[in-house]
């Protein structure tokens, strides 16, 4: 552990003093106030907002990170030189400058926990044999990892070394780890059986809640369906009611988006603030959890929660007024994902580079809400839930697109416009005003890595990340940044990060993970 600091009622974070290349392009311009512990002990680190170091990039869910996209000549920096099977439910990767962590499966039970991946060539640094499928993890500044997947709470050093393991009971199925908490902070797991439970840092229970509700006479709960997000003390969640007896095929389903915080008092430490009702839904079988993986999006600026009623196909604008909520639009519109420029958070810690980056200035470029409003087409969406833009990649790019990555948003300041990252799988593109950049048939890899991907160029569907200006006008040749090849053609899944060798000066690197389903999978960077 390079910084340790004790937990004390006022928190004082110094600048931290592992600062490689991302020290100024990542590490110190992604300061976002949150701690998490070396866990299992009664010391915390400093946690900062460093790349994409949880489900979401960020607590708020936005899928946004500063970083500086690598330029016009974008190309493969490494492709992972192992085995890898295909996990059952792939998050892609978290990651901050100098560390990569991801899920990992194979055949046998202790290869289906976590992996370390070095930064510099895609080698394993260290594998986690505890967890089996577990949920993306959380990744401090210095590489610490604290996940789990439901059964086992795991805490593992930078280095790989392993702290005792703490039992978990009746968190599965677990969603994505998160934190919650401003000036002090706590680990929140949170799983789809209606079970909420809030851990201090050192992984001492500090409370838990289900949401037990009765409904129109029928006495049931509230369960979780979404991936929850954060602001501060508040987390919400988007849930359905399911009665306490077996209901019948075709009935109706109510969902709530919950506010709820987490307190600090002796008693009452987890607290209802408010729910809301977001609709119903018809004809659903009681065995259709509706589980998804994003449904929720906080943005601190406006206080907006934009919440995706995908059953429903609505997308709501919900106003958190405190101690009530408002629903101030709702739009009939098919959500596949969603992402937003989520500033960093001006908490209670200081820092002068921070401030600069938090503080709003009349030179900051607006953010849309970017949806992706079906396989090939991304709508940036205003506060008042109108449509503002509207991409459709299948006229763009003059070829059938289907998007198969979550989309992420980035800036590297925050006079700039969005940069939207997201891969694709297509027909061959062929469009003459866009460069398509050398593909993965020029890159060197191991020869067993290769045989488990079958598909090559020849394949009249290819798979590409892709890199849009929003600042450019739609069909320019400036439009889109750059495309990169996939390695061996696997498809993209989950959240695409960044993160950055130390030491070096150069652009920033994306990481993704692709897999081609049931037989092959690989992690990859971008430069």
């Amino acid at each position: 552990m390079v910084a340790i600091y004790k937990l004390i009622s006022a928190v004082h974070f110094e600048k931290p003093k592992k600062l490689g290349h991302l020290g100024y392009n990542m590490s110190v311009r992604l300061f976002f106030s949150l701690v998490l512990c070396a866990c299992f002990s009664s010391l915390v680190t400093a946690l900062y907002i460093d790349g994409c170091p949880m489900y979401g990039c960020r607590p708020s869910g936005s899928f946004s990170f500063y970083s500086k996209v690598p330029g016009a000549s974008a190309s493969i920096n490494w492709v992972s030189n192992f085995r890898y099977t295909p996990v059952p439910q792939p998050y892609g990767c978290v990651s901050n400058s100098g560390h990569v962590v991801c899920q990992y499966n194979n055949v046998f039970n202790e290869d289906q926990g976590y992996i370390s991946v070095n930064v510099t060539d895609g080698t394993i640094r260290w594998q986690d044999r505890v967890l089996r499928h577990p949920s993306l993890p959380l990744l401090d500044e210095y590489g610490d990892v604290t996940g789990s997947d439901g059964t086992t709470l795991v805490h593992y050093g930078e280095d790989g070394q392993k702290f005792p393991d703490i039992p978990c009971s009746n968190l599965t199925p677990l969603l994505n780890m998160a934190l919650v908490g401003d000036a002090v902070q706590y680990l929140l797991l949170v799983s789809t059986n209606g079970n909420i439970v809030v851990r201090q840092t050192n992984g001492i229970p500090l409370g838990s809640l289900t949401l037990n509700a009765t409904l129109d006479g029928v006495p049931g709960a509230f369960l979780p369906v979404s991936q929850p997000v954060i602001y501060e003390a508040r987390f919400y969640i988007l849930t359905r009611f399911h009665s306490s007896s077996t209901p019948a095929s075709g009935s109706n389903v109510t969902f709530r988006v919950y506010a709820i915080d987490v307190m600090t008092d002796i008693s009452d430490r987890i607290k209802v603030g408010w729910y809301i009702s977001v609709g119903e839904t018809k004809g659903l079988s009681p065995s259709d959890t509706l589980t998804d993986p994003q449904a929720l999006l906080f943005d601190r600026g406006s206080k907006l929660v934009y919440v995706a009623l995908k059953s429903q196909g609505e997308l709501y604008g919900i106003l958190d007024m405190g101690n009530k909520a408002n629903i101030q639009f709702v739009r009939k519109t098919q959500v596949v994902h969603m992402s937003k420029f989520v500033k960093d958070h001006c908490g209670l810690q200081k820092h002068d580079r921070k401030q600069e980056l938090c503080q709003d200035t009349t030179d900051d470029v607006p953010s849309y809400l970017w949806v992706v409003t079906s396989p090939s087409t991304i709508a940036g969406v205003s506060a008042n839930g109108s449509v503002v833009v509207n991409y459709d990649l299948q006229k763009l790019l003059k070829t059938s697109v289907n998007i198969s990555s979550m989309l992420s948003t980035t800036k590297y300041e925050n006079t700039e416009n969005d940069t939207l990252i997201f891969a694709i799988t297509a027909e061959q593109l062929k469009q003459s005003n866009i460069t398509f950049n050398a593909r993965f048939d020029d890159i060197d890899v191991d020869a067993s890595i290769q045989m488990t991907m079958p598909r090559d160029s020849a394949d009249s569907i290819v798979s590409y990340v892709v890199a849009l200006d929003t600042g450019k006008q739609a069909g320019s040749s400036e439009f889109v940044r750059w495309t990169v090849g996939v390695p061996g053609n696997l498809e993209v899944r989950g959240q695409i990060s960044a993160t950055s060798v130390s030491g070096q000066t150069d652009d920033d690197m994306l990481v993704a993970y692709a897999e081609l389903p049931r037989k092959s999978a690989a992690i990859f960077t971008i430069h």
